[in-house]
This record gives C-alpha cells, structure tokens and sequence, in this order.
C-alpha cells in the first residue's frame, strides 16, 4: 500500500514512535482512501471501516464480495497494516460460508450425476 500511495502522492512522513491512536488512524485513512480513489476512478464506491466504531459499505451497487463476508475490506485493511477486532472472526465465518456453499453445490452436482442412466448416455 505504501507504493501505492508512494506513486499517487509521494512518500509518506515517518510517524513517530510514541504516535497517538488519532495519528495512526489517520494514517489508516489515508492508505485506505488511496484505494477507495483508485476504486472511484472506475465507478465503485466503497467505505472501509478503519476503526472498530465504523462498518464497511459497498454502496450496493457492486458486489465485489458475495455473501455477507467482507473479505474485500478485511484484506484492504491486512494490507494498509491493520486489523479490526472483528476481522478475525468475520474471517472465519467467511470461511465457513464459503464451505458450506461448496458442499451445497457438491450436493447439486450429485444430485444431477444421479439423474442420468448410463443408459440414457450411450443412447446419445
């Protein structure tokens, strides 16, 4: 990320060590807006929760994640160097679903296999 923002606007200043949370927030924002701009370039508008206070929004206009993960945002986020409180956890549902909707097309896919005779193939 910070290549990114390197190349649109030049390097950023050194926080100091003893940075507040104000600070390093704002440094957050920052990282996260140079990717919201780069989405915007392109018609996608789309909040990211840089604090544990906000949520992410996709605008619902694209769907760039599917289901009710946020991964789009969480991996924004690990990128600018962050993490929310619930991104681990929301990563793991996100997991989940995602398995569950595999076995359920799984199912399908069996389901159908079972609809067809061998015999009904060879006739083809």
């Amino acid at each position: 990320m910070l290549d990114i923002h390197e190349a649109l606007w030049g390097p950023l200043e050194e926080l100091p060590d003893d940075a507040n949370d104000l600070m390093q927030e704002k440094r957050r924002r920052e990282l996260v807006n140079d990717v919201r701009l780069l989405l915007a370039a392109v018609g996608i508008d789309y909040e990211v929760a840089c604090n544990d206070v906000e949520g992410d929004d996709s605008g619902r206009v694209w769907m760039l994640e599917g289901l009710s993960d946020r991964w789009f945002a969480r991996g924004l986020r690990r990128a600018c160097g962050f993490q929310l409180k619930g991104d681990p956890e929301a990563e793991a549902r996100g997991r989940q679903e995602k398995e569950e909707m595999w076995q359920d097309d799984d199912e399908n896919e069996d389901e159908d296999d079972e609809d067809y005779d061998s015999e009904d193939i060879d006739d083809l």
